[in-house]
């Protein structure tokens, strides 16, 4: 029952996602001509902003991250870990061999992921015959910013909860004091599957925006590759099972959500710009 909950919960959260983007699609008479709402600047700031954080805080964690567990899982020396991620660490977990080479995996997925939604949806865009100028730019931005705010959000959920990732959980004691780092309480929730679903979720909604045919094969692709991600995180004993489910939840999301709640075409097939010098800049900024 177990060796399922992945699969299972990855159908549970691409059913979500296939659900959202059907209510997202614009009708369609009016898919191919209506384009994305959004401000440049604002948008431009968010995302920078969203993405200066994670740097900062990735980049200065041993500095600015916890220098223990405040979710340790344990009571003294007795593991008071739940039975779900116990046992699902039991099922999925790699050995110790092969464990970096499903962490090394999993990071090029996590980083492929993006770079292929991203491409799509520049795609998608520069093939539309009926899109504006601004358009591949403006795509590009709000699946980054969506990107961004999910990892941020991500960032600062890691450092206030400071979860002990499941290696250092199962070392013995002297083991955890000879060989502790920061990075050892940053395990809820999984980035890695929160960039991965956030990627899908977002590129796969700005094209249902577009009533473009290409948001079902972006979901059929990518919502597996980000399943395998998160899957790959658990074998090489960097999360739990519940670190990677609310990776993917969330992840997807805000992925969509963002898109969805603050980019969505304008109803009366207006400019789709805020009116600001440096939003009518955008064709030529990208």
């Amino acid at each position: 029952m177990l060796r399922s909950a992945q699969p299972c919960s990855a159908l549970w959260v691409g059913g979500g996602l296939a659900v959202l983007l059907v209510v997202a699609s614009p009708r369609p008479a009016a898919a191919a001509d209506r384009e994305l709402t959004y401000d440049l600047g604002l948008d431009l700031t968010v995302t920078l902003a969203a993405a200066g954080a994670v740097a900062v805080s990735e980049l200065g964690k041993d500095r600015l991250g916890p220098g223990a567990c405040r979710l340790c899982s344990r009571d003294g020396e007795r593991d008071t870990l739940n039975a779900i991620d116990r046992e699902a660490r039991r099922a999925l977990v790699f050995k110790p061999s092969a464990q970096e080479t499903a962490h090394v995996l999993s990071t090029v997925l996590a980083g492929a992921l993006p770079a292929a939604a991203l491409g799509t949806n520049i795609a998608a865009a520069r093939a539309d015959d009926t899109a504006s100028k601004a358009r591949v730019g403006a795509d590009a931005l709000v699946v980054s910013e969506a990107v961004m705010l999910s990892l941020a959000v991500n960032q600062l959920t890691k450092f206030v909860v400071a979860r002990e990732r499941p290696y250092a959980h199962f070392r013995s004691p002297a083991e955890r004091a000879l060989l502790a780092k920061v990075d050892d309480n940053l395990s809820f929730y999984s980035g890695h599957t929160t960039l991965a679903f956030s990627s899908v979720g977002a590129s796969a909604t700005v094209l249902a925006m577009h009533g473009s045919k290409l948001a079902p094969l972006v979901l059929g692709a990518g919502l597996p590759l980000a399943a395998l991600t998160g899957g790959l995180r658990i074998a090489a004993d960097r999360h739990y099972l519940s670190d990677v489910l609310v990776g993917a939840a969330m992840g997807a999301a805000i992925g969509v959500f963002v898109p969805y709640l603050f980019h969505r075409p304008s109803l009366d097939g207006g400019p789709t710009a805020a009116p600001s010098p440096a939003s009518f800049s955008l064709g030529g900024a990208f």
